[in-house]
């Protein structure tokens, strides 16, 4: 009867629900692998931004033979030398004499015959600076070019040295980085935007999911029969809810490094949400044996922040503090704030630590350290590195300080700014 105003028969319905949720773990496993990338390109999109910030023209101009050109105060060219005669095409018997206009493009020419048209008052805006031309060789082909000027008085007579180099590499490496990087950020955002649409519709069945499992699990609808079905339907419940914090995790870590997520701040005083937390992980405190301890000052003062996000960054870390420390530990929550140096929060614990070289791994999505506490089989690696970008969001830091045997602590920081009026009362929290 009841599977049957469920509009399922228990012959029938335990396989559909079970592949039902097969399919969703498979799709869960390619929003996963989807996410992962995307991560993966924003990488390749900052390392990219990287090597055009490092490839100066300077550097190129170190690694090839300079042209050398000296000439005189009216621009007749006085000597050239054999990396001047490869590079525009020109025995320095056949130049000397000539204007120095004549290595380069007519659009350059007019700059320079401007310069030595008029009177000393040109020369100090061109002296000593890296300008870039349009080269021009021998037979007319053109190149991209840069030259640095100096002045000399040999003899009292004012002449100058040019320093010409083709950069015509440099400018095509310039420009296939900077095409390369379009594209990364076009396909970066396509991915985010699939990820986004991807987790809303896999909200709307996996809800469904959860939703008949614990109907099943509590049954609410009459007497399943089997004691099976309700362990079943238990694992299925869990499950879905395990999946939905996960997609709800990656979405919300995708937004924010979209540039997508925007902070609700407003006013409060941290002692409120910090009781909801303590409250909500001092059951799993209980169960794992460890001491919770609150450490409050005797007066604080109120921050202007996100409070939701506020409650998840200290949910985050508590919840992972307790997890990696053994019956018999203990974790320490303790906040201060002060003018000069912002408002502090710090969770300490008394776990099995991290080596130094594993804790970029800590901070980096998906990514566990190996431990002997990792018989538990839980988390995803998502819990850290979503709790630093959402500090970062308020423009304050996320530092993690550990040693092996010893523990393990993290310490967030909010900016100064953020600190608003003292508040009323304080109180010490025991678990």
């Amino acid at each position: 009867m009841f599977g049957e105003s469920l509009g399922i028969g228990y012959g029938l319905g335990w396989p559909l629900l079970a592949g039902f949720v097969v399919v969703l773990v498979a799709i869960a496993a390619v929003f996963l692998f989807l996410f992962v990338s995307a991560r993966k390109q924003a990488r390749r999109i900052a390392s990219l931004e990287q090597e055009l910030s490092e490839r100066s023209p300077q550097a190129i101009i170190k690694s090839i033979g300079d042209a050398v050109v000296t000439f005189d105060g009216r621009g007749g060219i006085l000597s050239f030398n054999p990396a001047a005669e490869r590079i525009f095409g020109y025995s320095e018997h056949d130049i000397t004499g000539e204007h120095i206009s004549l290595l380069v493009t007519p659009d350059d020419r007019a700059w320079f015959e401007q310069f030595f048209s008029g009177s000393d008052r040109g020369f100090p805006r061109i002296i000593g600076r890296q300008r870039p031309l349009r080269g021009q060789r021998k037979g007319g082909r053109t190149f991209d070019m840069e030259m640095n000027l100096s002045a000399m008085d040999p003899d009292g007579e004012r002449s100058f040295v040019g320093a010409c180099s083709d950069v015509t590499a440099y400018r095509q490496e310039q420009n296939e980085l900077r095409e390369a990087r379009e594209r990364a950020e076009v396909e970066n955002q396509s991915k985010s935007e699939f990820l986004a649409k991807m987790s809303h519709e896999l909200r709307t069945p996996l809800n469904a999911v959860i939703g008949f499992s614990e109907i099943i699990k509590n049954q609410t609808m009459g007497p399943v029969g089997s004691p099976l079905y309700r362990e079943y339907a238990t694992d299925i419940y869990d499950s879905g809810q395990h999946l939905l914090g996960l997609i709800n995790t990656i979405l919300d870590l995708s937004k924010i490094e979209a540039g997508k997520t925007d902070l609700n701040d407003d006013e409060f005083d941290v002692a409120e949400p910090l009781d909801a937390i303590l409250n909500f992980v001092r059951i799993r405190a209980q169960k794992e044996g460890v001491t919770l301890t609150l450490e409050a000052p005797e007066s604080r003062q109120m921050l202007h922040a996100d409070r939701l996000m506020f409650k998840q960054i200290l949910t985050n870390l508590l919840s992972n503090a307790i997890k990696f420390t053994e019956q018999g530990g203990a974790v320490t929550l303790r906040y201060w704030s002060r003018d000069d140096s912002g408002y502090v929060f710090q969770v300490s614990d008394t776990g099995v630590g991290i080596a130094l070289e594993d804790i970029p791994k800590c901070l980096a999505p998906f990514s566990q350290v190996n431990s002997k506490l990792d018989r538990k089989g839980e988390g995803t690696g998502l819990g850290l590195p979503l709790a630093k970008s959402m500090v970062e969001l308020h423009g304050g830091t996320l530092d993690l300080q550990s040693q092996v045997g010893v523990g393990t602590t993290v310490t967030v920081r909010f900016p100064a700014a953020r600190i608003r009026k003292p508040a009323e009362g304080a109180r010490s929290l025991t678990a």
